[in-house]
């Protein structure tokens, strides 16, 4: 069975490589949508971690600023992806 982790991370390397396309606004609302409802454990891992930090990052990004660089999203992809791959 998957961890609440484990599910969150592949549905959130599909949600920030679609989210990616949208307006900024509407970007960040799907991608934090994505994360209520889900219970994170405390006692994460490192990867883990990483992973929720580079996500919220890209939506505080793009809620602040309007716009996010290839490279905020780049990396918020890549752990996430990271993370999908050790969950599974």
């Amino acid at each position: 069975m998957k961890s609440a982790v484990g599910g969150f991370a592949n549905n959130a390397v599909h949600a920030l490589n679609g989210a990616r396309a949208l307006e900024p606004a509407k970007a960040a609302k799907q991608l934090r949508d994505l994360m209520r409802g889900v219970d994170f454990p405390r006692d994460v891992s490192i990867v883990s971690d990483n992973a929720l930090q580079a996500y919220r990052s890209l939506i505080q990004t793009l809620e602040a600023k309007q716009a996010a660089s290839d490279d905020d999203w780049q990396q918020a992809i890549e752990k996430m992806s990271t993370l999908a791959g050790q969950e599974s």
